[in-house]
């Protein structure tokens, strides 16, 4: 629902940040 927009986007932006740690940890190992 509308009202759970903040959460989804707060899941979201986790994923998205989780996503841009691990890439750049497979950037250092490379």
């Amino acid at each position: 629902g509308f009202g759970e927009g903040c959460l989804d986007i707060g899941f979201v932006l986790r994923k998205h940040s989780l996503r841009i740690k691990l890439s750049l940890l497979l950037s250092k190992l490379v």
